[in-house]
């Protein structure tokens, strides 16, 4: 068994055409796995790139979408360790929760305070 960027770049590769995301802004849109696949590896060589490592910390906070998703997938893909935190808390809880975790890079989306 292996991890869950493994397990989904496996799918991937056997399913490149099945449909893994419909979401709706500004019309019905669609993403499969091929798709994904691609934003995951654009944004884990781009994490790279900016140093992320084996088992860093990083901060994640969006809304629900399959850009959080593709994220997480990069994140976990680096080898680093992904902090989810819910948007929806205050800026001091979200300090408190980065300083705890001891994380090193932030993801974040415009619902972020």
């Amino acid at each position: 068994m292996g991890s869950i960027p493994e397990r989904f770049f496996e799918s991937a590769n056997r399913f490149p055409e099945k449909v893994v995301f419909q979401y709706f802004r500004d019309g019905w849109k669609r993403l499969s796995c091929q798709d994904v696949s691609r934003h995951v590896i654009t944004l884990f060589r781009k994490l790279q790139s900016e140093g992320i490592r084996k088992d860093d910390r990083v901060f994640l906070s969006a809304t629900n979408s399959p850009y959080w998703c593709i994220t997480y997938l990069a994140i976990s893909t680096a080898g680093a360790v992904v902090v989810p935190v819910d948007p929806e808390l205050t800026a001091a809880e979200m300090r408190t929760l980065m300083n705890d975790a001891g994380v090193s890079f932030i993801f974040y989306d415009a619902t972020t305070e």
